[in-house]
């Protein structure tokens, strides 16, 4: 399977899914679903929303 740049909303929705079932302790992560980003996007549309704090 090729995921392409403009593919990632699925992967990263199932990521999501299984980060969600699984529920690590101790693992501290944010999802935003973001479907219009691309691979070559995603971080600078997403920048000022991925600060969990330290």
């Amino acid at each position: 399977m090729v995921c392409r740049s403009s593919d990632i909303a699925t992967y990263t929705d199932e990521l999501a899914t299984v980060l969600k079932e699984e529920n690590v302790s101790g693992l501290r992560w944010l999802y935003s679903h973001e479907p219009k980003e691309q691979h070559s996007t995603i971080l600078r549309a997403t920048k000022k929303s991925t600060d969990m704090g330290s």
